[in-house]
């Protein structure tokens, strides 16, 4: 079962980063972005008995609305360590409370103008609560159904590698390789 909560809109202020992750000490809103430095964003996946809690993305979203994506993944706010971040976003988009820290940090994907840390959660049995601006639905899929919605272009198009990557690590029990940082064009 899940609950549907409801958040008010404000402007998102973002800091700019160097190519070394390090704040540069401007602020911006994200609205504002121009590609210039680099931006901090998280993406976590969320497991439960071999299985990647997925949901599907607003309608409303301007980029990939209504595909599938991992469990949560938004920008990290200005002031906020990633691993806060990491923590708010999972909150506000599912409802699910967790104690983020940095050791939780499995690898630093880094893009053009951008650093991706994605973290290895495992699902703490809470009930799932949907943010309806952001989130539509919500569901568990093995690593061969991500891998065939993505196929189907149900899914954003993640580098198949990466979610093969992904589940490697959650089956592993790698919760952290905070030296791991991959460079990489897209996700």
């Amino acid at each position: 079962m899940s609950r549907i909560c409801n958040t008010s809109s404000k402007v998102e202020l973002t800091d700019v980063y160097d190519s070394n992750k390090k704040r540069t000490g401007i602020i911006i809103p994200r609205s504002e972005w121009k590609n210039e430095g680099f931006r901090l964003v998280v993406q976590m996946c969320v497991f439960s008995e071999d299985k990647l809690l997925i949901q599907r993305r607003a309608m409303t979203k301007k980029s990939n609305p209504g595909l599938w994506d991992i469990s949560a993944a938004g920008q990290v706010d200005a002031g906020e360590d990633s691993h806060e971040g990491a923590a708010r976003e999972t909150f506000e988009e599912l409802g699910l409370e967790y104690d983020v820290r940095e050791s939780d940090l499995y690898v630093t994907l880094r893009l053009p103008h951008l650093f991706n840390d994605v973290y290895i959660l495992e699902y703490n049995g809470e009930e799932i609560t949907i943010q309806e601006s952001e989130v539509d639905g919500y569901s568990w899929a093995t690593e061969d159904e991500v891998l065939k919605m993505i196929e189907n272009k149900e899914f954003i198009q993640y580098k198949p590698e990466l979610i093969r990557m992904f589940f490697e690590a959650y089956r592993k029990g790698i919760r952290n390789a905070p030296d791991l940082c991959i460079e990489t064009s897209y996700i």
